[in-house]
């Protein structure tokens, strides 16, 4: 997001350098007055196909008009690693120059054919394995070969989404634990796979009524229990802070941001400039993990997913490894110190993870069986 005096540019996609034919390109303007002829130049210039955007315009109060912009580019749309964007607001030209980190490398050569050979062994294994176990390993070694061969190891989110799916189908009665869960279906990983499994769990979610929408979800699924409470270091209640949300006049994501830690909230001033003005704050129950786990009943966790906006390492800290060994676990480090992100990665590999990170702030650990 680049934040300007008279407006604000925003893009979503691409988030690096394409080599694909046909590559989905999103984003929005906010601005202080109307914009026009928006352009996006490269090897020519071309008009991009614009959409009303009412959720920025009420995001964004200082900047009354808004415009979304979608269409599709190409290779020959990239000067020197950049998409460069031109438009008018008040009769004056601006431009912005959006650079991409250029993709990770492929594998070429006699390295990438030896990748290739070991991935189809892979599959065959995974086909092949008489017990979820067995195929959990070859499946994995699989998407990693995959991975390697086509961005060169490099996990972006999308990633983190197939390894999901990956899980699902192979595990398809796990038990699963999310904290965090929102509301079950916005921006939440495990929404599609919830739906396509006999999934149980235990989903738990602070804001009253965001749990009250998960708890409406799921409310045909009794093997999935739902705790209205946020997962801390104690029992008993504790200040919780989140942005004002009015469906129909509210961006959905403002759902997407509540926390424990104001000051993380604060972080997005830059993308929120009237943030401030947006924060409630209310008293919520607050449970340690320990309790949570042992009121449950719980005795075994598959799959855990953390997802808190600032205290994830607090919470992965607590988990007892010695009784609890998720296969798959995931959670934010992007608002992690780095001492605290150091401090999870050595924790999980101790135990016997790999981790990985994506860009986009998100982590993913995982042992084989």
């Amino acid at each position: 997001m680049q934040p300007h005096a008279d407006f604000v540019f925003h893009l979503d996609e691409p988030r690096e350098q394409f080599r694909n034919a046909r590559t989905p390109l999103r984003g929005w303007i906010a601005t202080q007055s109307e914009s026009t002829g928006l352009q996006l130049s490269g090897r020519a210039k071309r008009s991009l196909r614009l959409e009303e955007r009412p959720d920025v315009r009420r995001a964004f109060p200082n900047f009354p008009f808004a415009t979304g912009f979608h269409d599709e580019v190409e290779a020959g749309d990239l000067r020197e690693g950049a998409l460069h964007f031109s438009f008018e607001v008040g009769g004056a030209l601006k431009t912005v120059v959006e650079h991409l980190p250029p993709p990770p490398p492929a594998l070429s050569g006699p390295a990438r054919l030896w990748a290739k050979f070991r991935h189809f062994l892979s599959l065959r294994q995974a086909q092949a394995a008489r017990n979820p176990e067995s195929r959990w390993n070859a499946a994995l070694s699989a998407f990693l070969l995959e991975l390697q061969i086509t961005r060169g190891g490099v996990f972006r989110r999308e990633e983190n989404d197939r390894l999901v799916t990956l899980f699902a189908e192979i595990f398809p009665e796990a038990f699963v634990v999310q904290i965090g869960a929102n509301d079950g279906s916005a921006g939440d990983p495990l929404a599609d796979a919830f739906s396509k499994t006999r999934w149980s769990g235990l989903l738990v979610e602070p804001v009253p009524y965001l749990c009250e929408m998960l708890a409406a979800r799921y409310r045909d699924r009794p093997e999935v229990r739902i705790e209205r409470a946020a997962v801390s270091t104690r029992d008993g209640e504790a200040p919780f802070f989140r942005l004002q949300h009015v469906p129909g006049e509210t961006p959905e994501w403002f759902n997407q941001l509540a926390t424990l830690d104001r000051s993380v909230l604060l972080k997005h001033r830059s993308s929120i400039p009237e943030i401030e003005s947006l924060l409630i704050e209310e008293r919520v129950p607050t449970i340690r993990l320990d309790t949570l786990l042992a009121r449950h009943n719980v005795s075994r966790i598959d799959l855990l997913v953390i997802d808190t906006e600032g205290h994830d390492w607090e919470i992965l800290r607590a988990l007892d490894f010695t009784r609890f060994r998720p296969v798959l676990l995931m959670f934010e480090h992007q608002h992690l110190s780095p001492d605290d992100k150091a401090a999870a990665y050595a924790l999980l590999e101790t135990h016997g993870y790999t981790c990985r990170e994506t860009p986009e702030g998100d982590a993913v650990a995982w042992r084989r069986l």
